[in-house]
């Protein structure tokens, strides 16, 4: 009797439907990351696998730069203009497309300057804000579809996507002769074109409204102030990999990729984990059961702990396994990997506080702060690091 209720209890609930077809996509997608290492490691020279680790870093950072953030603002637009819902949506996405083209001649005319700033080829750099506009549209519908709790719709296209753009990257990269990132850069970019493209008109179609000044400063007021955030997050996470590429190069930047990719075993676990730990977290503080809260926390730290030192052991006979021996030489960080993402379990407990209490400015400046703290660490230690790495080679 208690399963028959537990499990009408699951169909009847879309909020517990949604979290098991997010956590399973969420799985899916972080772990295609890592399954596919195998595969790219042997078809890419560490160089190339560099480069397509530095270009997919500028995608995110044009994907947050271009569409300004504003689909930040769909939670409480579609409330705030609910007569209005599809009218609101195509005009805030129509003012994105204005951003994206302002945004593209700039990075045009600039386009050699910034090449030797960042040490990268200068169609890569303008491949990458292409992508990175069809990736905001694309995550522009995926979260109007989030909050319509459409959940399997959001779901089944971000594995499409996923799915798609690794069959098509892999084609390419055995078809292309010469510099074959291009083809890992192309099966991005197509795909992200297509689909994107399709849910642009798709929105536009529904809303048939694409000048509307009032939604587009309620937009702005709220994405704006976002996109600092956001690019403190990118550079927090990315940093180094632009770094890497500036100070010493391309097969550098393919090698501590490779190491990253593979020691995010522990991210995969911790966004599974957080998905179920969230829910069950908001629930007890509203019920004020704060001492049950801290007692789940300890066992909470010391299972994901032991998960930690299992990845651990296992991971330098992974890494044999996963990539040539050409990439062998990257093992050597994994571990301090590793032990970071315990630090940022630890920052998944204080976080929820934080948004539980609606204090998310201090999440902001935490964020900020880390951000410059890790630029500054990596221009200070990559030089040094790298040169002490060579003499212990030889």
């Amino acid at each position: 009797m208690k399963i028959n209720q537990i499990i009408n209890k699951i169909k009847n609930s879309t909020t517990i439907k949604s979290g098991i077809w997010y956590t399973i996509t969420d799985f899916l997608l972080k772990g295609m990351a890592f399954i596919t290492i195998p595969i790219f490691t042997r078809l890419l020279s560490v160089k190339e696998y560099g480069i397509v680790s530095v270009y997919l870093t500028f995608v995110s950072v044009f994907s947050v730069i271009t569409g300004l953030d504003i689909q930040a603002s769909i939670g409480t637009g579609i409330n705030d203009f609910k007569e209005k819902k599809k009218e609101f949506l195509s005009s805030v996405l129509f003012l994105s497309l204005l951003s994206f083209i302002s945004v593209f001649i700039i990075i045009y005319i600039f386009r050699e300057l910034l090449s030797n700033v960042f040490n990268i080829e200068s169609n890569i750099l303008i491949f990458s804000v292409i992508s990175g506009y069809f990736a905001f549209i694309f995550n522009y519908y995926i979260t109007i579809k989030v909050f319509e709790k459409n959940y399997k719709v959001k779901s089944l296209l971000s594995l499409l996507k996923a799915i798609s753009t690794v069959i098509l990257s892999i084609i390419l990269v055995i078809i292309i002769k010469n510099n074959k990132y291009f083809g890992r850069i192309y099966g991005e970019l197509i795909v992200g074109i297509i689909i994107s493209t399709i849910l642009f008109f798709l929105i536009l179609a529904k809303g048939k409204k694409i000048i509307w000044i009032k939604a587009w400063k309620y937009s702005l007021l709220i994405g704006i102030p976002l996109i600092l955030h956001n690019l403190s997050g990118i550079i927090l996470s990315q940093f180094d990999r632009l770094a890497i590429q500036k100070i010493i190069g391309s097969e550098k930047v393919g090698l501590y990729s490779y190491a990253y990719t593979l020691g995010m075993i522990p991210l995969i676990i911790l966004g599974a984990t957080n998905l179920a730990w969230v829910p069950w977290f908001y629930d007890k503080m509203y019920k004020n059961k704060k001492e049950e809260i801290w007692n789940k926390v300890k066992y909470y730290n010391e299972i994901f702990l032991l998960l930690l030192l299992l990845i651990f052991i296992l991971t330098p006979e992974l890494g044999i396994i996963m990539a040539p021996k050409n990439y062998s030489t990257a093992l050597i960080i994994v571990p301090v990997i590793i032990a970071s993402y315990f630090m940022q379990f630890l920052y998944t407990i204080y976080v929820s506080f934080a948004f539980f209490y609606k204090k998310t400015g201090s999440i902001s400046i935490g964020t900020l702060l880390s951000g410059i703290i890790n630029i500054g660490l990596n221009i200070w230690l990559i030089p040094i690091l790298d040169t002490r790495l060579l003499h212990s080679q030889h």
